[in-house]
């Protein structure tokens, strides 16, 4: 299914997503993704949108846990993006990759939560996309099988 079927994602976020992707590569995770498309048309209702359809569900947070905790993180990227001046250099940019990716996930905080009741994420997912895509009774039976 398609990004520009999730209500609120038009055509210009799907076009940036896409583009980004196809430049640099696979998303990592979701703050991989918010700071690859932070200059980009895709605001934080896209976003909002985006995790509530379910696009983000191969990353380790829960969707509750996104719907909690992405505008904070977008925050703290556009407020980073903003104070940052060329040729300054911060923590974040010192070391090697691992050492990286390690502060990296400190900088930005998730409020942890359960994932969302099965009900609950299918209404999400009616409500973004006007059907069922993860959790129908068809998925569980091949799943039980």
């Amino acid at each position: 299914m398609g990004f520009g079927s999730i209500k609120n994602v038009g055509t210009v976020p799907v076009n940036s997503i896409v583009k980004e992707r196809n430049e640099n590569g696979p998303y990592k995770n979701f703050t991989d993704f918010c700071e690859r498309i932070a200059d980009e048309a895709v605001n934080k209702k896209c976003i909002e949108s985006l995790i509530k359809a379910g696009v983000f569900d191969e990353f380790e947070q829960t969707r509750s846990t996104l719907l909690a905790s992405f505008e904070t993180i977008i925050d703290t990227i556009q407020a980073g993006k903003k104070k940052g001046l060329k040729g300054q250099v911060s923590m974040f940019d010192i070391g090697t990759e691992e050492e990286k990716e390690e502060l990296k996930e400190i900088k930005y905080t998730f409020e942890e939560h359960e994932e969302l009741q099965n009900k609950e994420l299918l209404s999400l997912e009616k409500e973004m996309l006007g059907i069922y895509i993860s959790r129908t009774s068809l998925r569980k039976n091949k799943e039980s099988n």
